[in-house]
């Protein structure tokens, strides 16, 4: 399922490499949404790879950054104690920013005001997401 929107790193970026040496940026993200009286918080982690997980780290790595982010969400599952269990990621595939690492204010002005960065995320290993589903908006509550 495709996804975008405005969010905030929950933590620092953690930039590691893969032993074909590509880089992989993985963070942690957090968005709200209010709907009338009611705020609902959503939590996920999100990686990033090759010269966009480098760029990310190195332009958008810190705690409380603003960030817009376009991408994908895939599920992971796995069988843990006899327990099966599950995870939603998001997988990056192109990011805006919002605000600078350096500033603290809510009124700041966009560092790059390019087109979102794109990245072919490899598919060795990987979740596969789900596929593409069509979308009537007239049931969305929003």
């Amino acid at each position: 399922m495709k996804v975008s929107g405005l969010v905030r790193l929950t933590r620092d970026v953690e930039l590691v490499y893969g032993n074909s040496g590509t880089a992989i940026a993985k963070v942690g993200i957090a968005s709200s949404e209010k709907y009338g009286e009611k705020e609902t918080q959503l939590f996920l982690d999100a990686v990033a790879f090759g010269k966009q997980a480098e760029n990310l780290q190195k332009y958008a790595g810190t705690k409380g950054t603003q960030i817009y982010l376009v991408g994908k969400l895939q599920t992971e599952s796995w069988e843990k104690d006899g327990q099966k269990r599950s995870k939603t990621s998001m997988v990056i595939e192109g990011f805006d920013f919002v605000s600078n690492k350096q500033s603290n204010s809510h009124s700041e002005q966009p560092v790059n005001n390019s087109q979102p960065q794109y990245s072919n995320a490899p598919q060795g290993g990987q979740a596969k997401p789900f596929p593409e589903m069509e979308v009537d908006s007239d049931s969305v509550p929003f």
